[in-house]
């Protein structure tokens, strides 16, 4: 609203907004199946297209009491410090609750074998391949979790392995970069 220089003007009337943003407000919903899964408290990461490369990290301050029955999702809370100003009201954001969190392995999906109701990785050791039955859990990503038949830092082929066979001698052209393995 614009006003002019000695208008009388009442305490109803709305000269201009004020925003407090050292700490911002995330609203989301998520489907009922999660329903009882999220509390006060938990963990949120938020990713906004205008910071691709910053993840903020805040915690849930309200899941709401009821399941929405037009959508069947329910809308959760989640407070950000923002105490650098980058984040403003409207801001597009990605948000990732952790729900639970351990240690696992993982491999990447192109590493596993299914044939029928067998599913497997070849693995190599002192350059001779061995097809290793694995059973697996979880995936995110490119990468699955392997529940059983892997040991922890254990070689597997990832590519090249339709012409492979259990007890093919192997020569391992290269190590894999890990970064993204971890």
């Amino acid at each position: 609203m614009s006003a002019d220089p000695g208008q009388i003007l009442d305490t109803s009337t709305t000269i201009a907004p004020l925003s407090d943003l050292s700490v911002v407000r995330v609203d989301f919903a998520l489907p009922e199946r999660y329903f009882s899964r999220v509390g006060v408290g938990q963990a949120v990461d938020v990713i906004t297209p205008a910071y691709p490369d910053q993840t903020f990290r805040g915690e849930v301050t309200v899941r709401a009491p009821v399941v929405e029955d037009d959508s069947r999702s329910f809308i959760v809370r989640a407070e950000i410090d923002n105490s650098d100003r980058r984040l403003v009201g409207g801001m597009f954001a990605r948000t990732q609750l952790v729900f639970d969190t351990y240690d696992g392995l993982a491999v990447p999906d192109d590493a596993i074998i299914s044939e029928g109701t067998a599913t497997y990785v070849f693995t190599v050791s002192d350059g001779t391949a061995t097809r290793t039955e694995v059973q697996t859990g979880a995936s995110m990503g490119a990468l699955t979790e392997i529940t059983d038949g892997l040991s922890d830092g254990a070689q597997v082929v990832v590519t090249g392995w339709d012409d492979l066979s259990d007890g093919a001698s192997v020569e391992v052209a290269e190590e894999v970069a890990r970064e993204g393995l971890q």
